[in-house]
């Protein structure tokens, strides 16, 4: 996503070993999305109800190599990271379904 343009940062490098929780907390304050394929999110945000500036949970194959992946998603993302504001969205199958918005 760097290669895009996009400003991130890569939790499993830059936090290795931090806590979901504190990942979700540390990105709610700075206003980021969480890009993951960690359903522990979900439960976070659903079940939880720790609030999020929002969630983006890639369901998709990690086979294939996620370089070649990764560019071909980046449009989508962006898109589903509109719809995440304050929620959940996942993105599967090219498309993209909001699971939560919390108030």
């Amino acid at each position: 996503m760097r290669h895009a343009g996009i400003d991130v940062e890569y939790c499993s490098i830059e936090h290795r070993g931090e806590p979901d929780l504190d990942l979700l907390r540390r990105a709610h304050r700075l206003e980021r999305f969480v890009l993951t394929q960690d359903r522990d999110f979900v439960g976070l945000v659903l079940r939880d109800r720790h609030p999020t500036f929002g969630v983006v949970l890639l369901s998709v194959p990690t086979k294939g190599g996620w370089t070649t992946r990764a560019s071909g998603l980046a449009a989508l993302v962006i898109a589903a990271a509109a719809e995440a504001l304050g929620g959940i969205v996942e993105v599967r199958d090219g498309a993209f379904r909001r699971l939560a918005v919390t108030h």
